[in-house]
């Protein structure tokens, strides 16, 4: 599968598109890319994540890693690919969400991963797992992820109030890949999709 970038560039009140192809099957040892997520950092520079699927297209919880590309130029060309989610591993990640704060410049990339179970098969005891990364200076560097699965659901969440959403009982959560957001007061904020028992289907939550 190919991931292109479609971008649209003004010049002399014409618009005129350009097409770059950012990830191709079989490149950086991945047999499939999937699951495009693309910002503008605060320098003006575009940023983008996509899911390295090493060995087949399969969601979570396949061997799966995030994969980074910039460009300095506006789409004209890209830097080489980085993975920014840490060792990649058999129980992998993948479908991040990426915002950059307003403010500070932070870039924050949530994704999901790290556990046998896949959202379909994850439960309260043994949840598929939730992270986020950030990275102070463009998408150059980015410091250890912070697993916040606890903080957000499942048996063992350490700040799970005991209210009508009982989020300690939540057997599945998923943070949504492409874009988070940030609030005008400069909250973060990224949209949830959640299985809870007794409720039929999946239910979203921000």
């Amino acid at each position: 599968m190919l991931l292109y970038f479609f971008l649209v560039h003004i010049l002399s009140d014409k618009p005129y598109y350009s097409e770059s192809i950012l990830f191709q099957p079989k490149n950086w040892n991945a047999t499939y890319y999937r699951i495009p997520a693309i910002a503008t950092l605060n320098d003006g520079k575009l940023i983008t994540f996509t899911d390295a699927r090493y060995l087949n297209k399969n969601d979570l919880p396949s061997r799966i890693s995030i994969m980074q590309r910039i460009s300095p130029d506006n789409g004209k060309s890209w830097s080489d690919p980085v993975i920014i989610s840490g060792e990649t591993r058999d129980y992998g990640d993948g479908d991040a969400a990426i915002v950059v704060d307003r403010k500070t410049g932070t870039v924050f990339a949530l994704w999901n991963g790290g556990s046998k179970n896949g959202f379909a098969s994850s439960t309260a005891d043994d949840p598929l797992r939730l992270y986020f990364s950030r990275s102070y200076d463009n998408g150059n560097t980015w410091e250890k992820s912070h697993d916040i699965t606890d903080q957000i659901y499942g048996a063992k969440c350490t700040t799970c109030p005991d209210d009508q959403y009982k989020r300690s009982q939540w057997q599945g959560c998923f943070i949504t890949s492409g874009a988070a957001l940030q609030a005008r007061d400069g909250r973060i904020m990224a949209a949830l999709v959640v299985r809870r028992p007794g409720s039929p289907g999946y239910n979203n939550f921000v």
